[in-house]
């Protein structure tokens, strides 16, 4: 449903029967073609999108429940995957325990989030509030009671990170040591996915265009090679 689950022009939230029916399509177009393995997820960082859901997060709950009861009927069963909240602050997390509190999630959905550092930070920093990056993981493995988790966005962009009077920038091999050591955590405590964002560079110095694996004109950062040589190796 975009970035905030909401129409082109903002002024209305993208409701929960409407994403049902766009599961609906993508399952019976995945059926066509043949695709047999894939997962969906319902929407994107609930916490921060369109405020009938971020204010709402009983409302994104059922937006799930109605994607789920569309689609398992139809034959799908594949992960369904909560949209990612927006990071595991205080925010994300609190709208986390709002959204499981309503009774409208079905048991075998997957509880997906976003991880971002705060400004300037590295990757065994934690958010305000938490003394590590495991405390931090406890309070989202205390949350969803048992639940399978999906790590579908995190990374470290390039650009300059603004704290307090200070000037900081990453370098790319920062970066990839960053993802490196994020991958090696999430494995670790059985993180069903973790997706890196994201592929490309923008034009601008900024944050948002500054995540890619892949610079501008095409060529590969160290992230991607770290990557690379992570892959498992044919026999």
């Amino acid at each position: 449903a975009g970035g905030k689950m909401q129409v082109a022009d903002g002024s209305n939230r993208i409701e929960p029967h409407v994403l049902a029916a766009r599961a609906r399509r993508v399952v019976e177009a995945a059926h066509a073609v043949g695709l047999q393995r894939y997962s969906l997820e319902v929407g994107n960082e609930p916490d921060i999108a369109h405020d009938g859901y971020a204010s709402r997060p009983q409302d994104f709950a059922e937006a799930v429940r109605q994607v789920h009861a569309v689609v398992r009927p139809l034959g799908f069963e594949g992960d369904i995957i909560s949209g990612g909240v927006s990071n595991l602050n205080e925010r994300g997390l609190e709208y986390l325990q709002a959204m499981l509190s309503a009774p409208a999630v079905p048991a075998d959905v997957v509880i997906g989030f976003h991880r971002y550092p705060e400004a300037g930070r590295g990757a065994e920093a934690p958010h305000r509030g938490f003394e590590s990056r495991d405390e931090e993981f406890e309070a989202l493995a205390g949350l969803v009671g048992g639940r399978r988790v999906a790590c579908t966005e995190f990374g470290y962009h390039t650009a300059e990170d603004r704290v307090g009077s200070l000037g900081l920038r990453r370098s790319e091999f920062e970066v990839a040591d960053s993802v490196r050591w994020d991958l090696n955590f999430f494995a670790q405590r059985h993180v069903l996915v973790a997706a890196i964002y994201q592929l490309n560079d923008g034009t601008r110095d900024v944050a948002e265009e500054r995540y890619g694996v892949r610079r501008l004109d095409g060529t590969l950062k160290p992230v991607a090679e770290m990557l690379s040589a992570r892959r498992p190796r044919e026999s």
